[in-house]
């Protein structure tokens, strides 16, 4: 059926969801002025089911957004139609901590900022966005993850981002955050800028219940598999790939079958230390990749293809890859 709200949200779980089994499942339209679906505080074990349902709307803000801490809790968001005019389709606007297990899957969103968008992971919680299809109609970013402080990697599988700025950007803001990504065999389709971004940012913030912590250094692991692919659009200032600061790493040191079709500009870009261990530059396996074609066994190709790298050739202070 139809569940509508003129203003606020068409769905609102207003106040803590403790203990609690929630399911919102097969209705054809949830359409709220601001969210769709709104959690305005935290859920703190609880069980929470979101799934197919047709239509997912939240006009100006959010399609379904969890406003507060989701704690030691079981969330399934699956197989939804989830749309927003002006602002973000899935939200996690807090932190996902605890022994929580977040599972999105199979869900059609479009957006104009954020597709899917987390502040925080922490603890032993453990978030997979599985078979996602995601649509930015402005300058948004497709997939947005920021924070992973988690004992789980996190895990982005399959599924598609299409257009906006960025396909996926993984950014480590606060200091002392330690955590891992896994990105197998997603396509990103169009990015405006980057397709793929992997950050530390100098400096950081601090958690509100972090006061005594000094700060401190950050670390992110990427783990690439399964043909993660890029596909470029016309503008030569696109860059497929980017690693920007310290404390950044790839599993094996490779970037094994990663796919690079029609990129515009550079292949790949490090900035700001990014893949430098003291002392030496860490060396990157690029042998598996595909170069939108150019072969790196032919000596005039192979340079093709490293006029359209920045690392250590261009940077002494940056890792090295090798096509």
């Amino acid at each position: 059926g139809l569940i509508e709200g003129s203003n606020g949200s068409g769905i609102e779980f207003d106040g803590l969801v403790f203990l609690s089994d929630v399911e919102v499942v097969a209705n054809e339209d949830v359409i709220g002025g601001e969210y769709g679906i709104e959690f305005d505080s935290d859920v703190v074990a609880s069980s929470v089911r979101i799934a197919r349902n047709d239509r997912v709307r939240g006009k100006d803000v959010s399609g379904i957004s969890f406003r507060g801490d989701v704690d030691d809790s079981d969330v399934i968001i699956s197989e939804n139609d989830i749309h927003s005019d002006a602002g973000d389709g899935l939200a996690f606007r807090s932190s996902i901590g605890g022994d929580s297990i977040v599972s999105v899957i199979e869900n059609a969103i479009v957006a104009s900022e954020n597709g899917i968008v987390t502040e925080s992971i922490r603890d032993d919680a453990k978030l997979s966005l599985i078979d996602n299809v995601i649509e930015i109609t402005d300058d948004g970013v497709g997939i947005m993850l920021r924070n992973i402080d988690s004992s789980e990697p996190v895990l982005v599988r399959g599924g598609s981002t299409n257009g906006g700025s960025i396909g996926l950007a993984v950014i480590q803001e606060f200091d002392n955050v330690d955590g891992k990504v896994i990105v197998d065999g997603l396509v990103v389709n169009q990015a405006s800028e980057i397709g793929l971004l992997f950050q530390t940012l100098p400096g950081g913030l601090q958690c509100a219940d972090e006061f005594d912590v000094l700060p401190g250094s950050k670390s992110l692991e990427v783990m690439l598999m399964n043909a993660v692919t890029v596909n470029g659009g016309s503008d030569p200032s696109e860059i497929g790939m980017v690693f920007d600061g310290l404390g950044l790493s790839l599993t094996g040191d490779t970037l094994a079958d990663t796919r690079f079709a029609g990129t515009p500009g550079k292949f790949i870009v490090l900035r700001n230390g990014a893949l430098f261990e003291p002392g030496r530059p860490t060396l990157i396996d690029g042998t598996g990749v595909y170069w939108d074609g150019l072969d790196a066994n032919i000596p005039v190709e192979r340079q093709q293809i490293i006029n359209r790298i920045i690392d250590f050739l261009d940077d002494p202070t940056l890792g090295l890859i090798f096509p």
